[in-house]
């Protein structure tokens, strides 16, 4: 049989959690995105994403649970992301029962799927990880015909030639209605 010294703000902390309905991932601090705790759950789906578009980004909310602030915040996530234009505030700390909004963007550089766990540290607490996932994918290739099936080439600098048809209705076609 094994025992825990489990502290009791931990203890504390989780009750408080279960009474909400929250997961808690350790005393004093539960992470949320989009009103669901990321604790424990499958990974934070950041989509997918075309190379050279904007990146994605997604919003998250720490919660301090705890009694005592959370001091020395950081927030690391891993490669193919960085943290958002809304960073997570790793010098001013975050009282009790008060919260911090932060963004985490998944970068569209490099093509290829993007799997890691963020982690947020501070001096209270053990390291918090919750995990990530997003795929950037490259542009869809368009392909340019003429009428037959002649390959038009990207950047191509000879004229092409749309011959002399029929360049559509005049003014004095009787199908043209004024409003």
């Amino acid at each position: 049989m094994s025992s825990f010294n489990i502290p009791r703000k931990c203890i504390l902390a989780f009750s408080l959690a279960v009474f909400f309905g929250a997961a808690i991932c350790s005393a004093g601090l539960l992470v949320r995105h989009a009103g669901v705790s990321v604790q424990s759950g499958p990974p934070v789906d950041f989509g997918i994403v075309g190379a050279g578009t904007s990146p994605a980004v997604l919003s998250f909310t720490l919660y301090n649970t705890g009694t005592e602030a959370l001091t020395n915040i950081i927030l690391s996530v891993p490669t193919g992301y960085a943290t958002g234009p809304n960073p997570l505030a790793t010098t001013v700390g975050i009282a009790p029962n008060n919260e911090e909004t932060f963004e985490i963007q998944l970068l569209v550089e490099v093509v290829g799927v993007k799997d890691g766990n963020a982690v947020i540290s501070c001096d209270q607490l053990e390291d918090f990880y919750f995990p990530l996932t997003g795929e950037v994918q490259a542009p869809a290739e368009i392909r340019v015909t003429d009428q037959g099936s002649n390959e038009i080439a990207d950047n191509q600098t000879v004229p092409l030639d749309f011959g002399s048809g029929d360049s559509g209705p005049t003014r004095s076609d009787p199908d043209i209605h004024r409003l």
